[in-house]
């Protein structure tokens, strides 16, 4: 049995790290992943115009269309990064400055600054207030800038005092055929939990607008929308106040019937409405002094003796003056 060379046995050892490495490399190949496919870009909300919008409307939620854009998307439809706003709590609320088209997005540079607005259209001779309506959602939709509206005015029961006259409960129509200007709300200052106020700005003349100053904080505005085209400015009407007692027939109980007793030192007073007490007071009279007579003089109720008008035959009182006994009748037999 002849031995392996060296050599031999270097060329086998090459062999099979040849070999091993060879299959290394095979499997290797053969296990080797395939890059992931690119992912697709995912497209992001963007508000865009839901119609058509004019110059001056207030943008409320449902003006805003949600429309998903991609990268292309933005610059088929030429939306500037810049000036695009891409929140649309932050459109909400505000004033538009120029009319938008359907699918337009909103720009800063199209919007009035938060809080403002276009300048009221107040026509010569009238002034522009604002003031607080309880019903505003009850005419919302449908009184919106231009057209004319009624103010009602209900008033608070007060009752009265020295210094004030009472108020009953009741409505008065306070003015007709007034033009809205704008509808809106403001935060009530003091606590949270009073919330916003809603708010509606009437053009009227000057003398309404005092009318207006006194009656707001004393009761509750609210706003009765007119037929188009019918217009009435206020106070050429008479105001005639309604209450619930009108609407239901009930009349007015009569005013009370007030009667004094007296009973030496007191005093009472009763009050009687249909019979029935609905007042009882009573007070002690003022101490009076009694009347001490001067010296000399009669007592009271008595007739003073020795003067003229004295009992007739009465005794005459000493220095008599002759005048005096004259006028005193003489008894002769």
């Amino acid at each position: 049995m002849s031995r392996i060379s060296p050599g031999t046995m270097t060329l086998g050892i090459f062999a099979v790290l040849f070999a091993l490495a060879g299959a290394y490399a095979f499997r290797s190949y053969m296990q080797k992943e395939t890059p992931p496919a690119p992912q697709a870009e995912e497209p992001t909300l963007f508000p865009l115009a839901a119609t058509d919008l004019k110059a001056g409307k207030t943008l409320a939620l449902g003006d805003i269309a949600l429309v998903p854009l991609r990268r292309q998307d933005f610059q088929q439809r030429n939306i500037p990064a810049t000036t695009a706003m891409a929140d649309a709590r932050q459109i909400v609320g505000r004033i538009l400055k120029v009319d938008i088209k359907q699918g337009e997005p909103f720009l800063t540079t199209s919007l009035y600054p938060e809080g403002e607005g276009p300048p009221l259209p107040v026509k010569p001779g009238f002034r522009a207030v604002t003031i607080p309506i309880t019903n505003v959602e009850a005419v919302a939709g449908f009184a919106v800038p231009g057209t004319y509206v009624d103010v009602l005015f209900r008033t608070r029961p007060r009752t009265g005092d020295r210094a004030s006259l009472p108020i009953p409960e009741a409505t008065v129509p306070l003015m007709e055929g007034v033009e809205v200007l704008a509808l809106g709300t403001t935060r009530s200052p003091g606590s949270a939990a009073q919330g916003n106020v809603n708010t509606v700005t009437l053009a009227v003349t000057p003398e309404q607008a005092k009318t207006l100053q006194v009656v707001v904080g004393r009761g509750d505005l609210s706003l009765a929308l007119r037929s188009p085209g019918e217009t009435l400015l206020a106070g050429q009407y008479r105001r005639q106040a309604l209450t619930l007692e009108d609407l239901l027939g009930i009349e007015p109980p009569p005013p009370p019937f007030f009667t004094e007793i007296y009973r030496r030192t007191s005093r009472q007073v009763l009050g009687f409405v249909r019979d029935q007490v609905v007042s009882d007071t009573q007070a002690g009279l003022p101490a009076v002094a009694p009347v001490v007579p001067a010296a000399g003089a009669a007592p009271e109720n008595q007739p003073a003796i020795g003067v003229p008008g004295a009992a007739a035959g009465g005794p005459r009182p000493a220095g008599a003056s002759e005048e005096q006994r004259g006028s005193q009748p003489t008894n002769n037999g």
